[in-house]
């Protein structure tokens, strides 16, 4: 039988999300819940839902047969709809950040550690990108890593509740989750983030330096960068034996150069990237987690590392000096 399904929140980024349902045989859209029902009922027809049924809370969805709740919400929703569904006895999976703020991100981090026989995972998208999951798959060529650069940006409009935080916690959350994932949990961290160009914005520009015990990571999220999402989007990631190189731009691209410190390298062998899209393979995650099929990548655990690294980083931006990690309150 097939795992029913409620997308919460059917704006911009659920699109993405119900053509991910889609592809997975085992699961089906069974909701569909936003407060407005004209949007709703344009994805349901879109997308071919004429079976999945259009609520317009959550209680609806606790009164459903939905045992999986996919959170698309606006950010500032995400920890009490979070702590909500999995009160509910829901599994969860929320659409990036976490949540707006630290404090939020610990009650969820809380109320998933209440609940371990449920499966809370934030939707870390570019660990499922099938660019990083070649590189996650050869990562021991390269040794020890101690250096990782990663840049996302475009100059696109921007809705209300993401302007309201900026490039620095949207787009800028994703090369910083990546970071943490390759590296380890940052232990300080000094920021910089800027209102460039983009008055509307609360920022449009952010730089994020991190130190995970002797390895650094360098990732900068933009709003303002004019061109094809930016003109490019590098991934760098240096080990003590090699080095992996792509991009995404003007097609995704991978290169692995391997040596010796001191002596010649390779010429940069091209590295084969899987078929397959971030989001596919991030609901496919999902559902091999609650099926008890995997470990997990993106859990609450590993949010809250992410977000506590955007609160040092908050302060270092406040205070013009590098910042370590709050772990107080930390679960898990």
């Amino acid at each position: 039988m097939k795992r029913q399904v409620a997308v919460v929140g059917v704006g911009g980024i659920a699109q993405a999300h119900l053509t991910g349902w889609l592809e997975q045989p085992d699961a089906e859209i069974a909701l569909l819940c936003d407060v407005n029902r004209t949007i709703a009922e344009e994805r349901q027809q879109r997308y071919g839902l004429t079976a999945a049924r259009i609520v317009s809370s959550l209680e609806e969805v606790f009164d459903s047969d939905c045992t999986l709740v996919d959170l698309c919400t606006p950010s500032f929703l995400h920890a009490e709809q979070s702590v909500a569904c999995l009160e509910a006895g829901r599994h969860v999976l929320c659409e990036k950040p976490m949540a707006n703020a630290l404090a939020e991100a610990e009650l969820i981090a809380a109320a998933a550690a209440r609940h371990p026989e449920l499966v809370y995972m934030c939707e870390h998208r570019m660990l499922f990108d099938p660019l990083v999951v070649a590189v996650r798959q050869r990562i021991e060529a390269i040794g020890q890593p101690f250096w990782f650069r990663q840049r996302s940006a475009h100059a696109l409009a921007i809705s209300p509740s993401i302007a309201a935080t900026g490039a620095f916690l949207d787009i800028g959350y994703h090369p910083l989750y990546t970071a943490l994932h390759f590296l380890g949990p940052a232990e300080r961290v000094y920021a910089l983030q800027r209102q460039s160009v983009r008055p509307e914005l609360a920022n449009d520009n952010g730089l994020y330096v991190c130190e995970h015990g002797q390895a650094v990571s360098v990732v900068e999220g933009s709003f303002s960068s004019i061109g094809m999402m930016g003109g490019t989007r590098p991934f760098e990631l240096y080990g003590e034996r090699g080095t992996f190189i792509g991009n995404w731009m003007p097609q995704p691209q991978l290169q692995l150069f391997t040596g010796e410190q001191g002596g010649p390298s390779s010429m940069g062998e091209p590295i084969s990237i899987p078929p397959g899209s971030w989001i596919g393979n991030a609901i496919r995650h999902f559902l091999d987690l609650v099926n008890g099929l995997t470990q997990p990548l993106a859990d609450a655990a590993a949010a809250l590392q992410t977000m506590q690294a955007y609160d040092a980083a908050l302060r270092a931006v406040a205070t013009g000096r590098s910042q370590e990690i709050v772990r107080a309150g930390t679960v898990g």
